[in-house]
């Protein structure tokens, strides 16, 4: 059992392991390697999704965009939920950004 102190850190780090365990799957299936030049780039496969197709490798490439957005969002939240005063200011700092993006419009 969790001690009470704990329980959201417990949480986080649950949350964390299932999505690096998902995210682990994605990367052994496709195993890409990303070639750039100024003004594109070339991802290669190398791994066994090449054998199944296309598809299930750009799927997997979407899963390892979205554990970045994710795994940071979690981060936040529990840090965010933990204090009141960094809860503050991303909403501070949320509505700074959108009024300067109305603003140049």
């Amino acid at each position: 059992s969790t001690p009470k102190d704990l329980e959201k850190y417990a949480a986080l780090l649950a949350n964390s392991a299932i999505i690096e365990i998902i995210t682990t799957s994605a990367c052994i299936l496709t195993i890409p390697r990303q070639i750039t030049s100024l003004s594109e780039f070339i991802l290669i496969f190398y791994g066994p999704c090449t054998m199944i197709g296309a598809p299930l490798c750009w799927a997997c490439v979407g899963v390892l965009e979205i554990r970045k957005r994710l795994h940071t969002l979690l981060t936040l939240l529990y840090f965010a939920s933990a204090s009141p005063i960094v809860f503050a200011c991303c909403i501070f700092m949320q509505r700074r950004i959108f009024s300067y993006l109305n603003n140049n419009q």
